[in-house]
């Protein structure tokens, strides 16, 4: 396994982020870095990386639900908590952890958009996070104590396992001193005090305080007790999930090369084999698209390449219902669009019905005559999104959808 890092994002997205390598040996001292996330993933590379969100922008709380099925847990919790959030709960995540002695499960909530943010902002660093943790729940803990920790002007408290709470540091004394109160008969017999400059915050508890001369990062660095975090990255979000979504996809993106073939020359398969018989160059064009397009393939005759390709073009067909509405779609335009002169595929997407398609084409007068013979063939509806004149060509997205979508 690769060794592990942790990798914190600040609560101002756009500013830099701190990471620190997880150690096993308690006597060393880890060195934190600083910078931005592009600086951070080229230090990253290669390792396993769990990411820390700020606490402050999430919700961490339990609910008792009588069932220890999971997947009846998760779709219960929501509606159980639906009258502590202020926001839809159709807006929000919920990420389950682990039951209670007193057989409540913990639960960390936080914005779909916020959760889509973090991960796209990470993806577009060229991290993927192995975890995705609320960082008070990376705070060290021992039984019988809370943790407090600074970091950033926030004030982080882990109460338990997988409780806590996070707030401005202005108001940690404040917040603290409600919990301790809250606590009553359970209230901690010490304090771990992390990196905390006033130390009155910690000691006006009356509790007995015992600091850790880390900063927050390094001591979440040495004593990291992953069975013990919450992971962000369940159900829609899961690994398994994310690698499904990117999978699935697969056969309309196929077909929709093999296609693009067909509509970007202008020929059927079959016309392009034969012509590639008579065209040395020609041969060498046609095997490399379908090289890209099939990269699977094996080396192949070209002579027999039109019936390899027309089985793959069955075999998506016979894929789905996506499959087949993507290839009738395209089989109702790729006459209009391979017989327009001066028109040039730039690229093509395909979602529920819907045909994207972002192109070049020599006048505006041209584009409308586009837009005319393909809104009279039967069963579609046809729009330009945009058109911009640009370098003696027009630069246009079209969208094509066929009416029962």
């Amino acid at each position: 396994m690769a060794d592990t890092s942790i990798l914190r994002l600040a609560e101002d997205l756009s500013g830099n982020v701190s990471w620190v390598n997880v150690i096993a040996a308690p006597e060393k001292t880890a060195d934190v870095g600083q910078g931005t996330l592009t600086e951070a993933a080229t230090q990253l590379t290669g390792r396993r990386v769990i990411v820390l969100v700020p606490s402050t922008r999430l919700l961490l709380t339990s609910a008792h639900i009588p069932t220890r099925n999971r997947q009846r847990i998760l779709a219960a919790v929501p509606n159980v908590l639906e009258e502590q959030i202020a926001d839809d709960i159709d807006d929000l995540h919920f990420a389950l952890g682990q039951h209670g002695a007193d057989g409540r499960i913990q639960v960390a909530v936080v914005a779909k958009s916020l959760m889509a943010d973090w991960l796209s902002r990470l993806h577009e660093a060229g991290i993927r996070p192995a975890m995705l943790v609320p960082d008070m729940l990376a705070l060290p803990y021992e039984p019988g104590g809370w943790t407090l920790g600074e970091i950033d002007r926030y004030g982080l408290v882990r109460t338990g396992r997988q409780s806590g709470f996070a707030c401005d540091f202005e108001n940690l004394a404040a917040l603290l001193t409600a919990a301790l109160a809250e606590a009553g008969a359970t209230k901690p017999e010490f304090l771990l005090a992390v990196q905390i400059a006033d130390a009155s915050v910690a000691a006006a508890s009356g509790i007995e305080v015992r600091a850790l001369p880390d900063t927050v990062m390094q001591a979440c660095s040495r004593g990291l007790d992953e069975p013990q975090l919450i992971d962000l990255l369940q159900g829609d979000y899961s690994r398994r999930e994310q690698i499904g979504k990117r999978w699935r996809p697969w056969r309309a993106t196929a077909a929709l090369a093999a296609v693009w073939l067909v509509v970007h020359v202008g020929l059927t398969v079959t016309d392009y084999v034969r012509l590639s018989r008579e065209d040395g160059w020609l041969a060498e064009q046609v095997t490399q698209v379908y090289r890209d397009t099939f990269p699977d393939a094996r080396a192949i005759d070209i002579s027999l390449m039109e019936r390899e390709m027309m089985r793959r073009l069955g075999e998506l067909r016979g894929g789905g219902t996506a499959d087949a509405g993507l290839l009738a779609l395209l089989g109702e335009v790729s006459q209009s669009l391979a017989t327009t002169g001066g028109l040039e595929l730039q690229r093509m997407s395909y979602n529920d019905g819907q045909i994207d398609l972002a192109l070049t084409i020599k006048d505006l007068q041209g584009l409308d005559k586009l837009k005319q013979q393909l809104a009279v063939i039967p069963g579609l509806d046809v729009a330009i999104q945009s058109a911009s004149a640009r370098d003696n060509q027009v630069e246009a997205r079209l969208q094509i959808k066929g009416k029962a979508s």
